[in-house]
């Protein structure tokens, strides 16, 4: 098994022959080819022959590296396809060879001539060591240190152990022998080993120069990371070889705690500066060299209390040394591998393997982490801020204790640093991600919801650090509220609030995290998104987070909690400030293009966001809220967003209450909707006379579909206060309610339609203008004559029908009224809106529409055809009416609708090939035949047509029916009006009316 390369390259079968001409001519001559298209084919050709013979793999390996392939093909070759299948090479030759040598592993001496270096470890934060080997009392392997070499400490430069610059090269006693420099491949005869372990040494003893090759030496860490994965036994050997120490050297170079103690520093020469590895834009590839350290750290033992994590690797620990267990948790590897950012997920395994019941660790990796967040540029946070997430959602016995120890630091660099708003919300994003995945962390911000919420969201130098603050409190209020089924017994098992008696901040905080110091320049956030909807571990009622009886139904004690430090007295008094300090940074000039500061505006968005979950506050009253709107809308500012939120969360709040009480009837209801008379009066006035813009340009149109819902939809609701009669006699007379009227509802269906179509999806705000119009309807008539006056005399019906028929629908409720708006020529607006549009809405079935039209017009002729001889100022509104309805231009349309109407109660088959007539509802049809008498009674020639048409069809009619008596009335009608001429016009034809 073990046979050197000399008796292999004797044996001359025919097989062995062509595997050596093979691979020579594969390194010799096709690596150097231009031409490498059969490059593939040769190395499966290789392959199977290796496969077939161990012999062949072992001469392969050895050759490799007595001919110096390794170095030439792995590390100093600039082709990546040639790097790439020459480790195929030599991994499945290893792999081949593997399962004979093993046996040999365990025995197999270390090589004389590769001492590991002296290992410089600095003290930990805790200001002690973990105890070397001879410590521990364990006998040294052979080739490990020899007995005499010591580990030094260097001492850092910051208390608390964080290195900030390079140590010293440590010098040794001169006492001491120095080891061997590494050896050349034509040093003396070493013993033979297996080849697997052959390889592993050649890879080691190219570490000092592969800094020189870096853009080409990332296959090289690849082989040795596949060599390691191939079992235990490999990693064996290389822990006993120390290949963490050696790696962490190499890397680390002129900052590495490990010194090599080359002869000439006895002579007090400065050690020769190392090659430096990448530029400015480029980093070495040495990811793997990072998956490497990871996997070594978790295949051993731990020098803790807890040996094995739940990171550690399957099977039997192996044995690592004390100091090169310390050297995988120095400061200085922490703090460079963060930097540069390499194999973040390996980066968080090997942290968390290393502070799993471990303070020490902890701290020591924490203060890294901490110190570069509060250091690094945007750009650079990724790496810090996922190996943060991953250390703190630890679970194990000082989970509690590490998330109070470094919530509360991130908090204090967050703070720090709130002027640098790319890393802040960086930060926080990150933080948000851990918090809705994990309950433990979730709670405790929540618990210290006094360290955090006022400076990030009202505080915040930035609407973008405000709103990111926003969603942070929403996304972890909705994880705590929509706890997982199936975690929910680990929550009740013992999985507690970890915020409860918590200790402050401690005073030296500031000391030990250093000065605050720039985020660095901007950029965009970190691109680390927050999937809103993903499984969330359980929350159960926390005690700290419990409130006071009284709350909303089913919402969350978090929830809850929330709300109320959220609309506190304490908050809201703060609030009062800061409206005038966001106007006193505004711009003075009053250009509609000018947008107001809305400093406030997340703040009202989140406490709406809360009362629309069910939030009710006992704190909360109408005159602090009206106060504060009072100061934001003295501003005047167009469009500003923070009054349309302040608006919203005060609509949304009065909701919340009014359903509080429907679900506690005999419970106290919540100020805000039982406030006395005089305060919701004045709030209510105060409300109407607010400055709300309307300009007609898409700005503004978009501002106030979202402002003016919430604006009347609160005055809704305050109409259902107790002495919300006082309010109502408020509305009435108000001019900006006519105002509204007018350039809301009349002028433009830009921001509601009255009239909803079935199709539609019900609109809230429909439904509120419509419930304020009825309102206002039944308290005054001068309000609805005034109201009909705005609507007609805009002359909007035909282009706004939705809005103009529901109001004139609500406003037409007496004679009075109907008289009113004939004088101002409703008959002649609604026949040109049936000529218009009357028959596309009977082919559409869109009786929602033609009902309050026909209806509308049978009112107006139920008052033209009642002539009263007493009564001279009626007979002469009526006639002025009449005189105003031009007939003939409306007529032909009105009365082809009229007959499409009617075609059912009449008989009328469908024209001849078109589809199957709709069917109208019963009242629509009893309106129109009023309409065709209406007709029928003011023009001769309606009269004849009508007239003719009912003769015609009459056979077809049933005998009785409700329709009948109709139709008998609109017989006489068009009989007497034919006969006497049109209404008006002579006695007989206005009896016959």
């Amino acid at each position: 098994p073990l046979a050197p390369l000399a008796a292999l390259n004797e044996m001359h079968d025919v097989g062995m022959c062509a595997l050596r001409l093979g691979c020579h001519f594969v390194v010799e001559t096709l690596a150097h080819a231009k031409d490498k298209s059969l490059l593939p084919e040769w190395v499966r050709m290789l392959q199977m022959w290796l496969h077939r013979s161990p012999v062949a793999c072992r001469w392969f390996l050895l050759q490799s590296e007595a001919a110096g392939w390794v170095r030439s093909l792995l590390l100093a070759c600039t082709v990546s396809e040639m790097r790439e299948k020459f480790a195929q090479l030599l991994l499945h030759a290893a792999a081949v060879l593997r399962p004979l040598e093993l046996h040999l592993y365990p025995i197999a001496p270390l090589l004389p001539d590769t001492a590991p270096p002296v290992v410089v470890v600095t003290t930990s934060l805790s200001g002690s060591l973990e105890g070397t080997d001879e410590e521990e009392g364990e006998e040294e392997e052979p080739g490990m240190l020899d007995a005499g070499v010591r580990l030094a400490a260097h001492e850092d430069a910051l208390a608390g152990g964080i290195l900030t610059s390079p140590p010293k090269r440590a010098r040794t006693d001169s006492s001491l022998p120095a080891p061997a420099a590494s050896s050349s491949l034509a040093a003396a005869p070493q013993p033979e080993l297996p080849a697997g372990l052959r390889l592993l040494g050649c890879l080691l003893d190219l570490l000092p120069e592969a800094p020189h090759h870096w853009r080409h030496f990332s296959h090289l860490f690849e082989t040795a990371l596949a060599m390691a994965q191939l079992g235990p036994e490999e990693r064996g050997w290389m822990l006993r070889r120390r290949f963490a120490s050696h790696l962490v050297d190499f890397y680390l170079a002129d900052e590495s705690p490990c010194v090599g103690l080359p002869a000439h520093l006895d002579e007090g020469r400065a050690a020769p500066r190392r090659a430096r590895m990448g530029d400015k834009c480029t980093l070495p590839q040495l990811e793997h060299m990072v998956a490497l350290l990871s996997l070594l750290a978790r295949a051993a033992h731990r020098h803790e209390p807890v040996a094995r994590t739940p990171l550690s690797l399957e099977g039997r620990l192996l044995h690592m040394a004390a100091d090169e267990y310390q050297l995988l948790g120095h400061g200085a590897l922490l703090r460079r591998l963060l930097k540069d950012g390499l194999h973040v997920a390996a980066i968080c395994d090997l942290c968390e393997h290393l502070c799993y019941e471990s303070r020490d660790a902890t701290e020591t990796a924490l203060h890294v982490i901490l110190s570069g967040i509060d250091t690094m540029d945007n750009e650079q946070l990724g790496p810090y801020l996922t190996t943060f997430c991953h250390v703190v959602d630890l679970a194990d016995s000082l989970a509690a204790w590490r998330i109070d120890w470094a919530l509360q630091r991130l908090l204090h660099v967050i703070s720090n640093n709130m002027r640098y708003k790319q890393a802040t919300i960086s930060c926080m994003r990150a933080l948000l991600s851990l918090c809705v995945l994990s309950s433990r962390p979730r709670r405790w911000m929540l618990h210290q919801r006094a360290l955090w919420v006022k400076e990030w969201l009202l505080s915040g130098l930035s609407s973008q650090v405000r709103c990111t603050a926003e969603h942070f409190i929403k996304a972890i209020l909705a994880a705590e509220s929509q706890p997982s089924a199936a975690a929910a017994g680990a929550a009740a098992a013992g999985d507690t609030a970890v915020g409860a008696a918590l200790p402050p901040p401690p005073a030296g905080l500031a000391a030990e995290t250093g000065a605050a110091a720039d985020f660095g320049l901007t950029g965009d956030a970190m691109a680390t998104e927050v999937v809103t909807e993903m499984a969330v571990e359980p929350s159960g009622a926390a005690p700290e987070l419990a409130v006071a009886e009284g709350g909303a139904g089913a919402c969350s004690p978090a929830l809850l909690s929330m709300y109320e430090h959220l609309v506190s007295h304490v908050v809201l008094r703060e609030l009062r400030e800061l409206p005038a300090a966001a106007a006193a940074g505004a711009q003075a000039s009053k250009h509609p293009d000018d947008v107001p500061p809305p400093r406030l505006a997340p703040y009202f968005r989140l406490c709406a966001w809360c009362a629309r979950r069910g939030a009710v506050s006992p704190s909360l009253r109408v005159e602090e809220l009206q106060d504060l709107y009072a100061l934001q809308d003295g501003h005047r500012f167009e469009c500003d967003e923070t009054k349309r939120e302040m608006l919203s969360f005060w609509h949304a709040a009065t909701r919340a209450s009014f359903a509080c009480v429907a679900r506690a009837p005999q419970a106290p209801p919540p100020p805000l909707v039982a406030p006395p008379p005089q305060a919701l009066s004045a709030a209510f006035h105060r409300l109407l006379d607010s400055f709300v813009s309307l300009r007609p340009n898409e700005r503004f149109l978009e501002y106030n579909r979202a402002f003016l819902p919430s604006f009347y939809g609160l005055l809704r609701e305050m109409l259902d206060c107790p002495g919300g009669d006082d309010c109502l006699r408020v509305l009435v007379p108000h001019r900006n309610w006519e105002w509204a009227i007018k350039y809301v509802i009349v002028d433009t269906a830009e921001y509601v339609q009255l009239l909803q179509t079935p199709d539609q999806e019900p609109d809230p705000f429909a439904h509120t203008l419509r419930s304020l119009l009825r309102s206002s309807a039944g308290v005054n008539a001068d309000w609805r004559l005034r109201t009909l006056g705005v609507a007609l005399s805009s002359n909007k019906l035909l282009t706004n029908r939705a809005n103009v028929l529901p109001l004139l629908v609500i406003c037409m409720a007496g004679e009075e009224e109907v008289a009113t708006a004939c004088e101002r020529g409703a008959t002649a607006q609604l026949c040109a809106c049936l000529d218009a549009c009357g028959a596309a809405l009977y082919e559409d079935a869109r009786w929602e529409t033609l009902l309050p039209i026909m209806a509308l017009l049978a009112k107006c002729a139920g008052w033209l055809r009642h002539r009263t001889s007493d009564d001279a100022r009626a007979e002469a509104r009526r006639q002025t009416a009449l005189g105003a309805w031009d007939v003939a231009a409306t007529r032909d349309q009105v009365l082809h609708v009229l007959f499409l109407l009617l075609r059912p109660s009449l008989g009328l088959p469908p024209a001849q090939g078109s589809r199957p007539s709709p069917v109208p509802p019963p009242t629509l049809q009893a309106a129109s035949f009023d309409v065709a008498g209406l007709l029928a009674a003011v023009d001769d020639s309606c009269a004849q047509t009508i007239t003719s048409a009912l003769l015609r069809n009459r056979a077809r009619l049933a005998p009785a029916g409700p329709l009948q008596a109709a139709l008998n009335a609109l017989e006489r009608a068009s009989a007497a009006s034919a006969a006497s001429g049109r209404l008006g016009g002579g006695g007989g034809g206005g009896a016959a009316g």
